[in-house]
């Protein structure tokens, strides 16, 4: 009975996602911001990479990951803050 209950129930985990980096990119050094732009646009499309820099798509753990370390490799300071967080449950 209780491997079939595993089938139809998942564990309520709840994860960190971010919103928008528009504060973090006004402090990368202006002479890194074409740089920064590129390496993200590496990662998403270039009307994603709006997206995400405005807050208007979320930002997962693993992508958080992935920008902050491209904004220290371009001189920002860590820890990298992103302009707002919100917890939701990972499913």
């Amino acid at each position: 009975m209780a491997d079939a209950a595993g089938k139809f129930f998942q564990k309520a985990e709840k994860m960190r996602v971010a919103y928008g980096f528009k504060r973090a990119m006004a402090q990368v050094p202006a002479r890194h911001v074409r740089s920064v732009r590129s390496a993200i646009c590496g990662l998403v499309c270039l009307r994603n990479y709006y997206y995400l820099l405005r807050g208007e798509k979320p930002m997962f753990p693993d992508m958080q990951e992935k920008i902050a370390s491209i904004l220290q490799r371009n001189g920002l300071p860590a820890p990298v803050e992103f302009d707002c967080y919100e917890w939701q449950y990972e499913w």
